[in-house]
């Protein structure tokens, strides 16, 4: 990896941690070594979902209605065209690499969470995924082996769970160990 990499940092919140899972909302971010890129946040219909077979856990939406009573909203259940949604990350995700010439390297916090949920739900919905499978990474593998690289994790905003914001901050983990080590 080149810290000059085009990389896409990935998180979603779900109702479940299986790649079936609901997905309730998408937060993703454009990164280098150095500087934030274009952000992309979008929060889907859990309806839509369960007519497609996505799955729900009682642990998951326990845990849900316990943030929820600390006064955090729940993303979800919009009104939201799923398939339009879901077009619209993977052509953004597609303009962004035809615009810097570099296939993206794309991170989860997990190896088997936010991307693999993402390319389950993509392919439910029959939409393209938009990265190659050679350019997957983990950024809990990372942070593993740099735990000084976890970066700012006690300075996120209040919308905890907020894909986006958590997208953000797993970026400055990423950007921390690129400065250090690359």
């Amino acid at each position: 990896m080149k810290a000059d990499d085009l990389n896409l940092m990935i998180d979603v919140e779900t109702q479940a941690t299986s790649p079936n899972a609901i997905v309730l909302s998408i937060g993703a971010v454009f990164f280098d070594s150095e500087h934030k890129g274009e952000s992309f946040y979008i929060e889907l219909d859990t309806e839509s979902q369960k007519a497609r077979g996505r799955r729900s856990n009682p642990d998951t939406l326990t845990w849900w209605r316990q943030k929820s009573q600390e006064g955090m909203r729940i993303p979800g259940d919009k009104s939201t065209d799923n398939i339009q949604a879901l077009k619209d990350f993977s052509n953004w995700v597609n303009h962004v690499q035809k615009s810097h010439a570099k296939d993206v390297k794309v991170w989860g916090n997990g190896s088997c969470f936010d991307i693999p949920i993402m390319e389950s739900l993509l392919s439910v919905y029959e939409v393209d995924i938009p990265w190659s499978f050679w350019n997957i990474r983990d950024v809990r593998t990372i942070v593993d082996i740099c735990p000084d690289c976890r970066y700012g994790e006690d300075k996120k905003s209040d919308n905890n769970h907020n894909s986006l914001d958590d997208a953000v901050n797993q970026m400055k983990w990423m950007q921390s160990f690129m400065q250090r080590y690359l």
